[in-house]
């Protein structure tokens, strides 16, 4: 399992609670602050400080890629800037992409805020899941998709319907 911005590891926290077994083969984030709660606390193999600056021949392949782009230039609580953030958190995504297109997981979580769906009529969500269909993966026609494409499925939920106690409505995609 790799992480790109990895926040506080929730997705790493999960599999520990659910007892899967797994091996965290890296994470990245660019909060010094966030860095050394992670190198306290879940201890993955490799830490990149910037996904966007890294070489990503160099990150390791996973089976389990979950990532969790800025949502700054998505948010109602930001400027909405969507792709074009002035700080450049909007093009986050694009390395994401990036690394799945040559990685090619057998699996990826993406996550990020409900405003994502909406920004700019759904623009900048629609292109990434667009991009995200069209990556090629290795192995044979499954499930009357494509040859070699992923299934991926979107939508957002909110953690007050699956236990958690806060309201909170976030797009994921599969």
């Amino acid at each position: 399992m790799g992480t790109d911005c990895a926040g506080i590891e929730a997705p790493t926290q999960a599999l520990w609670d659910l007892e899967i077994p797994f091996r965290h083969c890296f994470s990245s984030d660019t909060d010094e602050h966030v860095k050394a709660m992670i190198d306290a606390n879940f201890r993955p193999e490799t830490f990149f400080k910037d996904a966007t600056t890294r070489d990503t021949n160099k990150v390791p392949s996973v089976d389990l890629y979950i990532a969790g782009f800025p949502c700054q230039p998505f948010s109602v609580a930001g400027k909405r800037q969507g792709f074009d953030d002035e700080k450049g958190r909007g093009n986050v995504v694009h390395h994401v992409i990036d690394y799945l297109t040559l990685k090619k997981p057998k699996m990826f979580i993406l996550e990020n805020v409900k405003g994502f769906t909406t920004i700019n009529e759904g623009h900048e969500m629609r292109e990434v899941v667009t991009a995200l269909k069209h990556i090629k993966v290795d192995g044979s026609n499954r499930s009357g998709l494509a040859e070699n494409q992923h299934f991926v499925t979107h939508r957002v939920l909110n953690t007050k319907v699956h236990g958690i106690p806060q309201s909170r409505s976030r797009w994921f995609c599969v």
